[in-house]
Formats: C-alpha cells, sequence, structure tokens
C-alpha cells in the first residue's frame, strides 16, 4: 500500500481512524483535521487498503520543526509496519522541505510507539508529569522524543 500526503478531503477519513483509535482519549473532529490541512502549517501522510485509511500521521510545523500530533493505525492493522513506512514516508517528505527537527510526545507506557520512534532515530529529550488523561484514573506521564531528520537513513 503506498503512502500519500493527505489532504482537506481526507478529513472524514482521517477523524474515523482517529476515533477508532482513540476511543477513550477524545478522538479529533473532521473540521479539526480539514481546518488543520488548510493552513501551510499542516501535513498529513497515511495509506489506504480498500479505500479506507489504515495508518496515518498528523504534523505541524514551524518552519525548520515539526512536531508530530497523532499517529495512528487501525486496530485490525497493526503490527504489520503500517506505522513505520507511512512515518519514514513523512519525516523524508518533510526533511525535503527545509524541516530539520522533529518532535513528539508519547505516554511513557506506549512501549510499542516508542520502540517504532527509537528504531526511526528519535531519542529521550524530556517527560512531562500528568501531561495524559486517563479516564478515571491517574494523569499519565508523557515521554518527549526529537530527531534531526535531515540525518534519517
Amino acid at each position: 500500500m503506498p503512502v500519500q500526503r493527505l489532504t482537506q478531503a481526507d478529513g472524514l477519513d482521517l477523524a474515523a481512524l482517529h476515533g477508532q483509535c482513540f476511543i477513550e482519549d477524545g478522538a479529533w473532529s473532521a473540521s479539526f483535521f480539514a481546518n488543520l490541512l488548510q493552513r501551510d502549517t499542516g501535513m498529513a501522510y497515511g495509506c489506504y487498503a480498500a479505500q479506507k485509511l489504515i495508518a496515518m500521521s498528523v504534523f505541524q510545523s514551524v518552519h525548520p520543526e515539526v512536531e508530530l500530533l497523532t499517529m495512528c493505525t487501525h486496530p485490525g492493522a497493526r503490527r504489520q509496519g503500517h506505522a513505520d513506512k507511512v512515518l519514514r514516508f513523512a519525516l523524508t517528505d518533510l526533511a525535503r522541505t527545509g524541516i530539520t527537527t522533529a518532535h513528539l510526545e508519547v505516554a511513557e507506557d506506549n512501549e510499542e510507539a516508542i520502540r517504532l520512534y527509537k528504531g526511526l532515530g528519535f531519542g529521550q529529550s524530556g517527560r512531562r508529569h500528568g501531561y495524559y488523561e486517563a479516564g478515571t484514573g491517574p494523569r499519565r506521564n508523557a515521554l518527549q522524543f526529537t530527531c534531526n531528520i535531515a540525518r534519517q537513513p
């Protein structure tokens, strides 16, 4: 499945996938994604299978840096390399536009995502205590990661 840069027209698909992946954390709306992607600072990448978006990454930039706002893979398509493929494509494309540094935050208990980010050259740059709400449970910490994408393999 080829990875592509997504547009405002993909807003409904982005919202649908985000809703399937972030049920407890509050899904983002189609209008949020469409508004983000109408600005020069918003970018999204994804891959489709059978006309359904199965993996995506969404960024916001302040040149020459970019922040990964959200990333997810459809629950039925996980552990097949889609997230790695989408993120590699995105970072390569962003580097071509002059972006040099990527930042992200991830829940410290999200071991699969942390492994993915480290495998792509991200290193931990900080921690935010109590950053993520966890329903009725205690707030979860976020780990901050940074990567020099100008040196991506």
